[in-house]
């Protein structure tokens, strides 16, 4: 699977200029963006993650650990 139009791609960070440059190039392929709250949890994050049917994940250096333990139904 490709990032491109039509694509749920989620993003995982803090507020940081490389969040922009994922944001950015997400709408410039024609994807979807999927704003994620750092501070939620990650029960919170899958629920939401599956309720969007999220594609990809885009994460943070800082969120590197909770985001490999997060797994949902794509």
């Amino acid at each position: 699977m490709r990032v491109g139009a039509g694509a749920k791609v989620a993003v995982y960070s803090p507020n940081d200029v490389s969040a922009l440059v994922c944001v950015l190039g997400i709408l410039r392929l024609g994807a979807t963006w999927v704003a994620l709250n750092p501070r939620s949890t990650a029960d919170e994050l899958v629920d939401l993650l599956d309720l969007v049917e999220c594609d990809f994940l885009c994460y943070h250096d800082v969120f590197a650990a909770p985001a490999g333990e997060l797994t949902w139904s794509r």
